[in-house]
């Protein structure tokens, strides 16, 4: 038996520990593994699958599926939640927007760059309220940035012409209509807007799913089984 086969046959017993230097070794003998062909103080852990699994790539919502025993699929698709993850990115989106526009006026500057942390924020807040796996978390997570980004200019032209004019905001925001406000966006509309609600939400995208590997997936499953 090769040294690679002896330390992966090592690695699926209790009897195994890791030194920071030589790696996976013998608990018991503290040393690389001698045995030839089977070790008699072998006892089988249960807590490792059976090959070695790769967690260097996260797995697409169909390889988790394909990969998963169907009774632990369904409990990982139980633990999700979109109502949650749909009410706190709003809530998340909202509180960026305002965010944008209070330093909008502090500044006294349009920053198109809070986009970008806008998309951060709801991609997160969508991943850990919706603890969702699926690609319907990662769209959900999309729209709510394009929104954030969009009520976050809004917010910022409003405070702006407020300031300006020395009027309340909820006075200026509370009259305009679908039509004024569709006009106040196209006409404040920069090339540069659309970079940044494009950063916004590929992050919104790309944040808001948990990513599993095929270890992480697997420690997964041993916690239903237990």
């Amino acid at each position: 038996m090769e040294i690679v086969e002896k330390l992966e046959f090592c690695r699926k017993c209790k009897n195994r520990e890791i030194n920071s230097v030589v790696g996976i070794v013998c608990a018991l003998t503290h040393a690389k593994p001698d045995f030839e062909t089977d070790c008699k103080d072998f006892l089988r852990d249960e807590t490792e699958p059976d090959k070695a699994l790769d967690e260097s790539y996260a797995l697409s919502s169909s390889e988790v599926k394909e990969k998963t025993d169907p009774d632990i699929y369904e409990k990982l698709k139980m633990e999700q939640s979109l109502p949650k993850a749909l009410l706190f990115s709003l809530i998340a989106s909202v509180f960026g927007a305002i965010l944008w526009a209070a330093i909008t006026v502090a500044t006294g500057y349009q920053i198109g760059y809070m986009a970008v942390g806008i998309g951060a924020l709801v991609g997160f807040t969508v991943r850990y309220t919706g603890k969702g796996f699926e690609q319907i978390f990662a769209i959900l997570g999309a729209g709510i940035s394009l929104f954030g980004c969009l009520l976050g200019n809004l917010l910022s032209v409003v405070a702006f012409t407020a300031k300006e004019y020395n009027l309340g905001y909820f006075q200026i925001f509370s009259s305009l209509s679908f039509g004024a406000i569709v006009d106040v966006m196209t006409q404040t509309f920069q090339f540069m807007d659309l970079v940044f609600y494009g950063i916004a939400v590929y992050e919104g995208f790309r944040f808001s799913t948990i990513k599993f590997t095929e270890k992480s997936l697997w420690q997964q499953t041993l916690k239903y089984k237990k």
